[in-house]
Order: structure tokens, then sequence, then C-alpha cells
């Protein structure tokens, strides 16, 4: 049996990447599936695209040289810019600008400041993850050019997320403000968040402690990490989903193999580096998961893919709804069984962050 390494996850994301292109698009799709022995590709996505892309760029800084040439998948992406309408995902497109490095366009600027003071008028339009993004793009840019009306705006969206999202007294960042929307739904948002959330808003905060040096936002960051890893499960498993108010599980399923793999490592060791605490254990726990799963069931060797989540067998969609009304009401959460199964789809941007975080690795 062959031993699983996280070169083989690497290698899965550059083959999968080059499948999940759509030439005549220029965009990633959203989703690959196989059905009877075909490949069929779902959407694009101008989010997937600018995620791949980060992913891209790392793998060839550090010498993964895939088929694509990353100018070229920018343009295409930027020949689309006028469909975007989120600022995470300008924010992630800024973030692409920054690594490479290459002056950004000045109307990726301006469509970065519309949509910005459009979000001051409802602040529940917006995820914590996107705005998250968006200050990790400001981050680096800043820390690439040094632009006083960048500077400016990674402060303010910096504070919003302190604000609005962070919740100090357990360092988890909720869903989303919970201003304005239907009651129960507002209720949801400001009560519960996602392991995204966690983190890129770990990986954010770090940054910008980094890149503006604010000692705050770093123990901001690391009381984040450190109750994620509290609350890691006993098998390595990053659980899905937060009460940010009593800092408990309030969902454990599905499991996402990119987040055992990449995400939260990534934002980890993002904090080791402005925190100087290892986060190592965590992580090797977390992969140990995945090693797991990987000769089984979360990784199809055949087809080469990485599955996009695992979930239990029984009805988990019945589990995850009575879970959440039981976390809103501060009770303790169901324990689903820990076996298993996949959901029969892959993701470019979990190939792309694969990339990102593996790359990281080799060139923080």
């Amino acid at each position: 049996m062959m031993t699983f390494s996280h070169g083989h996850t690497t290698e899965l994301a550059l083959t999968g990447l080059e499948r999940m292109y759509d030439h005549s698009h220029r965009l990633f799709a959203r989703t690959l599936e196989y059905r009877s022995g075909q490949i069929i590709l779902q959407g694009t996505s101008i989010r997937y695209t600018a995620i791949s892309l980060l992913g891209l760029i790392k793998a060839s800084q550090v010498g993964w040289r895939g088929s694509f040439d990353v100018h070229d998948v920018l343009t295409g992406l930027m020949d689309r810019i006028d469909e975007c309408r989120n600022v995470g995902d300008l924010g992630l497109i800024l973030w692409n600008y920054a690594l490479i490095p290459e002056e950004y366009p000045a109307f990726l600027w301006r469509l970065i400041r519309h949509h910005y003071a459009l979000l001051k008028t409802g602040e529940s339009l917006i995820r914590a993850m996107e705005l998250e993004w968006l200050l990790t793009g400001l981050s680096y840019a800043y820390q690439t050019w040094h632009h006083s009306s960048i500077e400016e705006m990674a402060h303010q969206v910096y504070q919003s997320l302190l604000g609005y999202y962070f919740h100090p007294m357990t360092g988890l960042f909720s869903c989303a403000s919970g201003e304005g929307g239907a009651r129960v739904k507002s209720l949801s948002r400001q009560r519960l968040g996602f392991l995204a959330e966690q983190a890129y808003g770990i990986y954010a905060f770090s940054v910008y402690a980094q890149n503006f040096n604010d000692p705050l936002a770093a123990e901001y960051a690391l009381s984040s990490g450190r109750r994620l890893c509290a609350l890691q499960g006993n098998e390595g498993e990053w659980w899905w989903r937060y009460n940010v108010q009593t800092g408990r599980v309030a969902n454990r399923y599905p499991l996402f193999p990119v987040h055992q793999d990449a995400v939260v490592p990534m934002a980890l060791t993002k904090l080791e580096q402005v925190s100087g605490e290892s986060f190592q254990e965590s992580i090797e726990q977390g992969h140990s998961w995945l090693r797991r799963y990987a000769m089984s069931s979360a990784i199809d060797w055949r087809n080469q893919i990485i599955y996009h989540h695992m979930r239990p067998r029984l009805p988990w969609n019945l589990i995850y709804y009575v879970n959440s009304i039981l976390s809103m009401l501060n009770r303790s959460c169901f324990r689903t069984p820990s076996r298993c199964v996949p959901g029969l789809e892959i993701k470019s941007q979990d190939l792309g962050w694969i990339l990102y975080a593996h790359a990281q690795v080799k060139q923080p």
C-alpha cells in the first residue's frame, strides 16, 4: 500500500486545476464531478479563479511548474472583472497582484472603494470571511506598495471585523454581524461562525499585525488560534461550525479535507510567524485525520480527485439543523458518528488553497 504524503495532494491539486480550467471562459470551473466515467465541469467562478490563481502563483514561486502562465490567467480574470460585485472577491484579486508583484490597475482599486463604501450602509450584507480576504489583500498590497489609501482602508476593515464579527471573550469570529434581516436568520448569523471565518480570520489578523506592526491584532489572532486548537477533535478533526458566544462546537460535520490539509495549517503557520508560539502538534493532528481517510474515502486515487467534503452516513442535514438550534439555545450538540462518506465533487478553490498552503511552508 502506498504511503500518503502532502506531496501527493500537491500533485493532485496541480493536475486537478489543469482539468478544471475552462479555456472558453478563461475562468476555473466551480466543481468537477465524475459521472459514468466522464468528467463533468459545472459552472465558472471569479472567486474560485482568484483562489486557484493564488495557489498557482505560490506554486510557481517555489518551483512547482504547471502548464499555466499566471499572467495569462490573471489577464483572463481581469477581463471579467466588471461581473464582480463582492468586495471579498476583489480583495482576493488584489492579493494576487501583491504576490506577483505587479502594479494593480486603477479600475480595480476604484471597484474596491466603490463596493466597500456600499457595505457601510449594511454590514450584514457580507460574511466575515469575505472581509477577512479583503483585509489580507490590503495588508499584502500595503507591504508591496505602501500606498496611504490602502493603509487607510486596511485599518477600517480591521476595525469593522473587530467591532462587528470578532468575539474577544471566546476568540471566535461570527459569520456576520447580525444587523438587519429576519430575526431568526440574524440571530443565527450573529451567534454562529463557520470554520472558514476562524481560519481566514486568524490568517488576516496575523498578516495585518505583521505588515502594520500591530501587537494587539497579533494577540487577537493568537487567542483565536488557541481557541480553535482547544476545540479540535480527538482524531484531529477541525470541526465545521462554532457558537461564538459560548466558545463551543455547534456542528461537527461535514468535514473538509482541504481544511485538514491546507486552510487551517495555513492560518496557524502564519500565526506562528507573528506570535512565536508553535502549533505544529495541532497541525499534525489535523494531518493525521487526512492520512487515515486519504487511502480509503477522502481521495479517489484512480480518478485523481480530492473530494470537497466528508459527511456522516446518517441524515446529516437533519442533524445539522437540530444542532444549530441547540447551539443557539446554548445547549450541547449531538455527537454524530465518526464514520463518513465523501460528497462526490471536487472544487477548484480547494486545489488553490492546497497549493498556497503547501508552498507557504517552503516560502513563508
